[in-house]
């Protein structure tokens, strides 16, 4: 999964409003992935060229994807 997550690298720099992609295996078969964005519109405005990117995830995915969106609510980045 990580040699293809960094094979998308150079497609990920070039989405306009993409600030982050985390991703985060929780267990064999579930992960999390936390997108952040300059903007709703941005967003949606790429939602097509992020789908292409990830496509190939899907031979690490089992079952269909939950996608939920929302407001970021708290944020805390400490320093080394």
């Amino acid at each position: 999964m990580l040699a293809y997550a960094d094979s998308t690298v150079d497609t990920l720099k070039s989405v306009l409003g993409l600030r982050r992609i985390r991703v985060g295996r929780v267990s064999d078969d579930r992960k999390i992935v936390s997108i952040a964005w300059d903007s709703e519109e941005l967003a949606d405005a790429a939602s097509e060229k992020l789908l292409n990117a990830f496509v190939g995830f899907a031979e690490f995915e089992y079952g269909e994807p939950r996608l939920v969106a929302g407001d970021l609510v708290y944020a805390d980045t400490r320093g080394s």
